[in-house]
C-alpha cells in the first residue's frame, strides 16, 4: 500500500463467522463478495440472509469505533436497517452524500434520531478523502513526497538475495546504491518541495517559498494551482461577506498565477467568474 499500511482483507461471503472476534485491525471487509471473489451477494434472499448472519459483527462494530459512511446509499439492501437497529450512540457515525441535505430514509431513521450521527455533504468522495487525509497530516503518501526513500523503505524488508550458493553477492546492491545516491542529489539541492507543500493544502507556504526561486518548469504547476485555490478560497468568502476588499485579494491570486503561466485558463476562468460575483453584489 502507498500508505505504508498493509491491513488485513476479509471476505464476508466465505467467511466462518463463528470467527469474527478473531478480525485483525486494521482491516479491510468486504460485506457482498470482491469482483474478482468466487461469491457475490446480489438478490434480496442472499443480501437479507446474510444481514442476518452480520448482526452481532455490525453491533460490536459501531460500539467499539466511529463510522464513516459514503457512497452507499442505504436503499439497494437489507444492511441500512440492521445499522439503524444497531446503532446505539456509543461512537459517532458520519455519512457523506452528494446531496446537500440527507435523503428522508438516512434522516427519519439515522440522522435526527441519534446525537452521535451526523450527515456531511461532499460532491466528491476522492476529494473528500484527500481533505481528510490532509487535515489528518497524513497526506501525501511518502511515496509521492519522497518517493526515493520510499523505495529505500520498502527494501528494508527484501533479505539478501545472492546470485548462486555460496557466493555473497546481493544482486540488489547497486540499486539501493543507486535510490540512496539520488535521495542524497535531491536533499542536497535544497529546494522546496512545491509539489509535497501543495498536496498537503500549505498553498499558502508553497506560494511563499517560490518567492524568488526561478521555478522549475514541473515546479510551477503546484505554484499556479496554489495562487487558484487560494484566489477561489477568498472569492467564496467574499461573496458571503460581500466584502470588496476580498475580491481584490483574489484578483491578485489569479493575476500572479498568469504572471507564472500567461494561458493557464482556469485562472482566467475563475478570475471572470469573480468579477461576475462581485458586479451582481
Amino acid at each position: 500500500m502507498i500508505t505504508g499500511i498493509y491491513p488485513s482483507i476479509y471476505d464476508f461471503t466465505t467467511a466462518n463467522f463463528d470467527l469474527l472476534d478473531l478480525i485483525i485491525n486494521p482491516a479491510i471487509v468486504h460485506l457482498h463478495g470482491q469482483s474478482y471473489g468466487f461469491t457475490q451477494l446480489n438478490t434480496d434472499q442472499e443480501t437479507n440472509l446474510h444481514a442476518a448472519r452480520l448482526s452481532q459483527f455490525i453491533a460490536t462494530t459501531l460500539s467499539q469505533s466511529p463510522s464513516l459512511f459514503i457512497g452507499y446509499s442505504g436503499q439497494a439492501d437489507a444492511f441500512f436497517p440492521l445499522l439503524v437497529e444497531k446503532f446505539s450512540d456509543q461512537k459517532k457515525l458520519f455519512w457523506v452524500g452528494r446531496d446537500k441535505t440527507a435523503s428522508k430514509h438516512i434522516n427519519d431513521k439515522l440522522i435526527s434520531p441519534n446525537n452521535a450521527a451526523h450527515y456531511l455533504y461532499y460532491s466528491d468522495a476522492d476529494r473528500f478523502f484527500i481533505e481528510l487525509a490532509q487535515e489528518l497530516e497524513c497526506f501525501p503518501p511518502l511515496v509521492f513526497s519522497d518517493p526515493f526513500s520510499y523505495l529505500l523503505e520498502q527494501f528494508e524488508s527484501i533479505l539478501d538475495f545472492p546470485t548462486q550458493e555460496n557466493v555473497g553477492v546481493d544482486i540488489l546492491t547497486s540499486t539501493r546504491l543507486s535510490l540512496q545516491k539520488a535521495c542524497e542529489e535531491e536533499k542536497n539541492e535544497n529546494r522546496p518541495n512545491f509539489e509535497s507543500l501543495f498536496m498537503e493544502g500549505k498553498y499558502e507556504e508553497c506560494i511563499a517559498q517560490s518567492i524568488g526561486i526561478k521555478l522549475k518548469d514541473e515546479e510551477k504547476s503546484s505554484v499556479i494551482w496554489s495562487h487558484i485555490l487560494l484566489g477561489n478560497k477568498i472569492s467564496d468568502q467574499a461573496v458571503v461577506e460581500k466584502n470588496e476588499t476580498l475580491f481584490d485579494e483574489s484578483f491578485e491570486h489569479y493575476e500572479k498565477a498568469l504572471s507564472i503561466e500567461a494561458n493557464t485558463c482556469e485562472a482566467l476562468n475563475n478570475w471572470g467568474l469573480a468579477i461576475l460575483d462581485l458586479a451582481e453584489i
